[in-house]
């Protein structure tokens, strides 16, 4: 079996363990296969933060609305994912065991390395 081949049974491995996900990157893939990948936790999804202004950011710019079609949310957690959908339609719920990411982390922090 050849590298290449190898290389996509990890892949297919990889997607089979986050159930969803391949539909989702299909989904929200353009011509090319590319995604706009963006993650979020409850930290920063509340009204009137990071998320929303991310996302006006693509209504506000010169031609590139369209690009929000593209825009793949993974969510970190539970209150993160139900802010996305009130606010997105590509929204996926990454489902970690022993790592809280609810909340806000500051690079190079021990919090932050552990996480």
């Amino acid at each position: 079996m050849g590298t290449k081949a190898m290389a996509s049974n990890y892949q297919r491995a990889r997607l089979e363990e986050l159930p969803g996900l391949e539909g989702m990157l299909k989904e929200t893939s353009m011509a090319n296969k590319t995604v706009i990948v963006t993650a979020l936790n409850a930290a920063w999804a509340t009204d009137d933060s990071v998320i929303d202004l991310f996302l006006e950011s693509f209504k506000e710019g010169d031609g590139i609305a369209h690009l929000l079609n593209h825009v793949l949310i993974v969510t970190l957690d539970q209150t993160a994912h139900n802010r996305c959908v009130e606010i997105h339609h590509h929204c996926f719920h990454l489902e970690t065991e022993g790592v809280d990411f609810t909340g806000e982390k500051f690079l190079l922090d021990i919090t932050f390395l552990s996480a």
